[in-house]
């Protein structure tokens, strides 16, 4: 449900005012605008770096933190996997990368 008044993210009505003040894009991090769209007569709250990023993924504030901390947390752990693999498979995925 997305209106004049509401934006939903995963079910939940959520007023566009606060969207924008406590709200962020669940995939960039960047924080939300209020747009008023030509085609559809109302405003529509959208991500200010990609309006094509999907409205379910918003988060909000307080998650983020949670969200870097595994972001990291998971980059570490495959660094740690990816430092004690064999030089050869090292040597194999650095150069498909």
């Amino acid at each position: 449900m997305t209106d004049r008044e509401y934006i939903s993210v995963r079910g939940i009505a959520i007023r566009h005012t606060t969207a924008v003040r406590d709200w962020l894009c669940g995939e960039c991090g960047s924080r939300l605008v209020t747009r008023w769209v030509a085609d559809a007569p109302h405003w529509r709250t959208v991500c200010s770096d990609n309006a094509d990023h999907d409205s379910e993924k918003f988060v909000h504030q307080s998650s983020w933190a949670y969200i870097e901390h595994r972001r990291q947390r998971e980059a570490a752990q495959a660094q740690d996997v990816f430092t004690h693999l064999p030089d050869e498979l090292q040597a194999a995925i650095a150069e498909r990368s």
